[in-house]
């Protein structure tokens, strides 16, 4: 099975799972896709589970299976973050703050010369979030990453396409459900 199938499956099951959940008055959970990491080549997941009405503990998982550069970029990872809801509830309409860390394990190159890396990427982000009645969830955030790799960037010929050791602009953007 290709990864477009893959990525077709998918949405269809999150599509059919959301639509079969029935609405509810207080959600306490979502599950939601990154669109930007998905055309990006990664098959991006984000949990989120409110602990408080203004605080929402966020787990987030991908797996980079393609990449449009020159150099073959695949990867793992996931990480955890933490979601303070400023102007309304979770699973409201609203503004929110998400620091965040992310670890990555990344295989760089061609297998004669393959290089494996570690990565931590802390990220500070501020975004809006829009959630209907139906469950049906939007997010859209910007910020600011740091992205550190562990090992050699000189052996990697692209070096200033994978951004090491710097800090760079985040965007955030989900889709999900909320029940």
């Amino acid at each position: 099975m290709n990864m477009k199938n893959i990525r077709i499956l998918t949405i269809i099951i999150v599509g059919f799972i959301a639509t079969t959940l029935d609405a509810q008055d207080s959600k306490n959970m979502s599950l939601s896709v990154d669109p930007i990491m998905l055309a990006g080549g990664a098959i991006p997941l984000i949990f989120q589970t409110r602990i408080s009405d203004r605080f929402s503990l966020c787990i987030t998982g991908y797996d980079k299976v393609f990449s449009f550069s020159k150099t073959k970029l695949l990867g793992v990872g996931g990480g955890i973050g933490a979601k303070f809801h400023l102007s309304a509830p979770g699973y409201e309409d609203g503004w929110y703050i998400k620091p965040e860390t992310m670890i990555g394990y990344w295989s760089i190159g061609e297998l004669a010369n393959r290089t494996r890396s570690l990565s931590l990427e802390p990220r500070l982000l501020a975004g809006y979030e829009w959630v209907w009645p139906s469950g049906l969830m939007l997010g859209v955030g910007l910020g600011i990453k740091y992205v550190w790799y562990a090992g050699n960037p000189a052996s990697i010929q692209e070096f200033a396409n994978f951004g090491f050791h710097d800090f760079f602009p985040n965007a955030d953007l989900s889709i999900g459900w909320a029940f």
